[in-house]
């Protein structure tokens, strides 16, 4: 990703199509809809999609050079996942 990101102006714009500015708008219209149908706890769909984005980004970005630490990155990332989930669903 890093490659990709450094490489051309052409290049960044594809990188921050794909990697920020679509992810987090797609994460905002999931997060918007959960709020909607009373399986999120309401706030700001962007705020709550870039507090979901950004470590999962910085994740990728730590271990994607590293393949033989791919234990640990899921694991760190389900503890991310985990945490955002238990902090933003709305428990029945």
């Amino acid at each position: 990703m890093l490659f990709f990101k450094k490489s051309s102006n052409s290049s960044n714009e594809l990188y921050e199509a794909m990697f920020i500015t679509n992810a987090v708008r797609i994460e905002e219209k999931l997060f918007a809809s959960l709020m909607e149908g009373g399986v999120m706890t309401e706030g700001n769909p962007h705020n709550r999609a870039l507090q979901f984005y950004a470590p999962i980004l910085y994740l990728v970005n730590k271990y994607e050079m590293h393949p033989e630490l791919e234990e640990e990155a899921i694991q760190e990332a389900k503890a991310v996942i985990n945490e955002f989930y238990d902090k933003y669903t709305i428990k029945k």
